[in-house]
């Protein structure tokens, strides 16, 4: 070995740690034993001693199933081999594995203290890859030492596979049982293997088709680099599907490489000379390829890679692929005629036609050609993206003098009596307007409207109040006549089997109804005063309204305003809406801090500090993370508490729905819908609604909403607490695979009310084991058997009492 060689690896034990990729930084998520979504269909077992009490379907760590785990037919040895299967559909980044005994309430004495592992990362494959610790180059991992207590056991090298056995092992002949969780993430990219030219350095975590080029780690570290020291080198990727490649980015040292050829599938070569490269860390070059550059197919299952270099060494850490499957299919011709090809792909019928490498380069006169022809199509798109651009800011100027020239239009206090007297002889004409379905509405902000009417609303008990008399709130019994006489009352619909006829939501925000008038506030929310009122940007728009961000008396509020055209029809609907809303009175709810009756306009509380999403995002080794968490348990269990008084469902608990103040205070709002950074956390579902999939009740998804189905979000909202924010809740699956299960979940406990069980995501690293056990019951498939509000509520004010 040489000694230039020598000296890069002394150079690489004195600098910086290692980096992770950015999709892999957060890959610790549990992949759903113990939650239970991976199904029990995709566990099997080489034999057990009975599939009913001990199968591999009761192999879910930290739960008491039946008989407790899966227990193989036959006791361990050193040359047995007997395993459970989890079947995983796609590619798993695998970092951790747990495994626990059978416990069983205090029977149990079985457990594995040591297993195997071994994957597969192809469907088609009959062969089985062996799992080898890197540090010490052995199979077997060290597993429990009792029944009860869980040990997780962090990879030396991550496993990236699509279906896992694990095998138990034992040095002696003895009865053992399992429970185990899986931790990772999805893989990304597609790649399912390479092949390299001989290497000067054994990559030792290359398992036959993966190694270091693909682990997600780039380093400093000697173990995480590949060296070669004759030139050229090829290595070839293979991928799972034919995917269209964009961008390809190579982890190299001090950019030890003259230039590359890529070959996709069976197409010529591109050439790539490096012009520009970034430095990551004081080791690492990053060379980006934007395959947009090159005129080329970049559709392919396989990639192949040549590197030429003049320097005696080569060091790779890493190759990433950006990419996306395709639907085309490969139909290669063996050969083709300039007069029929004038790009290098031809997409016919959903098939790609690729050029072979015997076809006949393209003529010179016919490559002019096409450059004038993109060249002029490059000149008239900037041409038109400039008039775009232009026509936007000429909207926009004349948007915003309209949004202050409506903000001075506002009357004074002495004038909403008046117009709000001429209302009552417009409620006729708008009875009819009230009975369009949901279905035709685009909500815009938030989930909160009312399903059913209430007696307290069509007979006011105190004429003399100005929101009791008829004048505001007047609603036709008859509207509701078709929906159900129960006394609970929601923020949001969450239907999706089916979406009842209701009044319509002008904001698709807070529309509340009431069932204890005692509970709520009786004052009525002042007029606006234009004086105080300053708009900065709308946020969110749908038919009727819109909503816009702006400052009012200095503070941070929502202006919630109905469209000019529909001042008139939508008077009677805004004006329920708003009986109800003013009389919200909490420290941790938003509150409404002014009107504007004549046209229609209402303020919200709002927060210049963002969510409690915002905060936990931004919050690094805090010392006094879990009093915090308390207090804002506290107060999240004291708006729930004081919302489930009044007989009302919110629907969309969530971090992103909790206003953060300075003060450490949380106010429960609405608006997360409407903002454009929550997309994600929200489903749209046939129906054209967004709901919080990832976050409601599975009762909700079937029309039985309840108070109590705000007992399971608030849970879930206090995992996000503890977890920091750090992933969605349930991450492993897309939403259309969680809403199946959800329904597969409570159609199941709706067959058989015997088979109850919860449905649970696993405990957050800092999450007291009290808390977590409180979160367990507030998940309970069966909502009858979580506890009240007011018992959580109770809880955490004895804990803040403590502390």
């Amino acid at each position: 070995m040489s000694l230039l060689y020598i000296i890069f690896i002394i150079y690489l034990g004195q600098v910086s740690s290692d980096l992770i990729l950015s999709e892999y930084e957060q890959c610790n998520a549990s992949l759903g034993m113990e939650s239970g979504l991976i199904a029990d269909s995709d566990l099997t077992s080489s034999s057990t001693h009975d599939v009913s009490s001990v199968g591999p379907q009761m192999a879910r760590i930290r739960t008491e199933l039946e008989g407790g785990a899966w227990c193989p037919d036959k006791p361990i040895g050193s040359k047995s081999y007997e395993y459970i299967q989890i079947e995983l559909h796609k590619l798993f980044f695998i970092n951790a594995i747990e495994t626990q005994g059978r416990f069983d309430n205090g029977q149990g004495n079985e457990y594995a203290e040591y297993y195997q592992i071994q994957y597969q990362r192809e469907n088609n494959s009959s062969s089985w890859i062996n799992y080898y610790d890197k540090k010490t180059n052995k199979t077997i991992i060290k597993g429990n030492i009792n029944t009860y207590s869980p040990e997780k056991r962090f990879l030396s090298a991550p496993i990236i596979a699509n279906r896992i056995r694990i095998i138990p092992h034992s040095s002696r002949w003895r009865t053992i049982c399992m429970r185990l969780e899986l931790y990772g993430c999805p893989f990304y990219g597609g790649i399912i293997s390479y092949i390299t030219s001989p290497s000067i350095d054994k990559d030792n975590i290359y398992d036959g088709g993966l190694g270091k080029l693909s682990d997600g780690i780039i380093g400093s570290d000697e173990n995480t680099w590949i060296a070669w020291n004759k030139s050229p080198i090829s290595i070839q990727f293979n991928f799972d599907t034919f995917r269209q490649f964009k961008i390809i980015r190579i982890y190299s040292m001090n950019n030890k490489y003259r230039s590359i050829q890529i070959k996709f599938d069976n197409n010529p070569p591109i050439i790539h000379k490096i012009s520009s490269i970034s430095t990551l860390l004081s080791t690492v070059f990053v060379d980006t390829i934007q395959l947009i550059d090159y005129n080329t197919i970049t559709i392919a299952k396989k990639i192949e890679i040549l590197f030429e270099f003049d320097n005696e060494f080569l060091f790779l850490t890493e190759i990433k692929f950006e990419n996306e499957p395709t639907m085309i299919v490969d139909t290669t011709v063996t050969s083709i005629t300039t007069t029929t090809c004038e790009t290098p792909c031809l997409v016919s019928h959903n098939n790609l036609t690729l050029i072979s490498s015997s076809s006949p380069p393209l003529s010179s006169s016919s490559s002019s050609i096409y450059t004038f022809e993109w060249l002029t199509i490059l000149i008239i798109s900037i041409l038109c993206l400039c008039f775009l651009l232009l026509f936007i800011l000429i909207i926009l100027r004349i948007r915003h003098r309209y949004l202050h020239k409506k903000a001075n239009l506002y009357y004074k206090c002495s004038q909403l009596i008046n117009s709000t007297n001429d209302s009552s002889t417009e409620k006729s004409q708008n009875q009819t307007l009230r009975k369009n379905n949901y279905d035709d509405i685009k909500p815009i902000d938030s989930y909160l409207y009312p399903i059913t009417s209430t007696s307290s609303l069509l007979h006011p008990s105190s004429p003399s109040s100005l929101l009791k008399s008829e004048q505001y709130a007047v609603i036709d019994g008859n509207t509701y006549s078709h929906l159900p006489s129960n006394n609970t009352f929601h923020y949001a619909s969450l239907d999706i089997g089916q979406i009842p006829t209701k009044m319509v939501d002008l904001f698709n925000c807070i529309a509340l109804q009431e069932t204890t008038p005692s509970k709520c506030n009786d004052s009525f929310p002042s007029c606006i005063d234009e004086s105080k009122l300053f708009t900065l940007c709308k946020i969110a728009e749908s038919k009727y309204g819109e909503i816009i961000l702006g400052k009012y008396a200095s503070k941070p509020v929502l202006i919630k305003i109905i469209k000019k055209n529909f001042v008139n029809p939508m008077r009677q609907e805004f004006l329920s809406e708003l009986n109800i809303l003013s009389r919200l009175n909490h420290s941790n709810i938003a509150c409404l801090c002014a009107i504007q009756l004549d046209l229609l306009c209402l303020i919200q509380e709002h927060s210049d500090f963002g969510t409690l999403q915002n905060y936990f995002r931004t919050q690094v080794n805090d010392v006094t993370f879990q009093k915090k968490n308390i207090y804002f348990s506290h107060q999240l269990s004291n708006a729930l508490e004081y919302l489930s008084d009044l007989n009302i469902i919110h629907s969309d608990i969530a971090t992103r729905n909790c206003l953060f103040f300075p003060d450490y205070t949380i106010k429960l709002t609405d608006c997360a819908i409407a903002l454009s950074q929550y997309e994600k956390e929200y489903w749209l579902c046939a129906h054209g609604e967004k709901i919080p999939l990832r976050w409601i009740a599975p009762e909700a998804l079937i029309n039985n909403a309840t108070l109590k189905s705000d007992i399971y979000s608030f849970a879930i909202t206090l995992w996000e607490f503890w977890s920091r924010c750090s992933n969605l809740p349930h991450m492993t699956l897309t939403n259309e695979d969680f809403y199946q299960y959800l329904i597969m979940r409570q159609s199941s406990h709706n067959a058989d009310n015997s088979n109850v069980s919860i449905f649970r995501l696993s405990q957050p690293t800092d999450c007291p084991k009290e808390i977590y056990d409180l979160l367990c019951e507030c998940w309970h498939i069966d909502g009858t058997k979580r506890p009240n509000i007011s018992d959580i509520a109770l809880y955490f004010r004895r804990q803040i009492n403590i502390s």
